[in-house]
């Protein structure tokens, strides 16, 4: 969601979900290995900066929901188990480059944007990189 107060500022708040593409690092213990995957729903609130119609900055803070899952194989019992937490909040604060193409003027954009975001809580600190696709249909 977008509202512009001028040509060259805005208002954003996003929501968007996202899972690691990749797992992270396998590891061992005893006779068991873990595979751990990250999911997470990010709820954001910004501010947009345009340079000209097209090309904008942008700065954003909220709360990312993150969840932690892991496969646990147990090569002694050839069993797989599953174990994954609830989604916890987190603060997270980040900024980046976009750029908006117009599909149809005043009523449609699609919009690409690269983040860079440090997430901050109790148990994790990460910075992670987003590539985001946006269509914006106006109201």
């Amino acid at each position: 969601m977008d509202y512009t107060f001028s040509p060259d500022f805005a208002l954003s708040l996003s929501s968007s979900f996202s899972s690691q593409v990749r797992k992270l690092p396998q590891i061992g213990i005893d006779s068991k290995s873990i595979d751990f995957n990250i999911k997470s729903i990010d709820i954001l609130l910004g501010g947009r900066y345009y340079f000209n119609p097209s090309f904008f900055g942008l700065v954003e803070a909220g709360a990312r929901y993150i969840k932690l899952h892991a496969n646990i194989y147990d090569a002694t019992t050839n069993t797989n188990d599953k174990a994954s937490s609830d989604y916890e909040p987190h603060f997270t604060i980040g900024g980046g480059i976009g750029y908006k193409y117009i599909l149809a003027e005043g009523k449609s954009d699609f919009e690409l944007t690269g983040l860079y975001h440090f997430v901050s809580g109790d148990d994790i600190d990460f910075p992670t990189f987003t590539l985001r696709a946006s269509l914006m249909i106006y109201l």
